[in-house]
């Protein structure tokens, strides 16, 4: 089908990664190995998200 698959390992590579997958005229999977353990930031929810 020819696709472009980029595995990326580190946070600061991930620009570089996009501005690849946009410019390729491919479509593109982008694989971001992450840590397991880390946490997600904590969602904020106002009063304009619920209307």
């Amino acid at each position: 089908m020819g696709a472009l698959g980029l595995r990326i390992e580190n946070p600061a590579d991930i620009p570089g990664a996009l501005d690849t997958a946009f410019t390729s005229g491919r479509p593109t999977v982008i694989d971001v190995v992450s840590d397991i353990d880390a946490f997600a930031p904590l969602a904020v929810i106002t009063e304009s998200a619920h209307g």
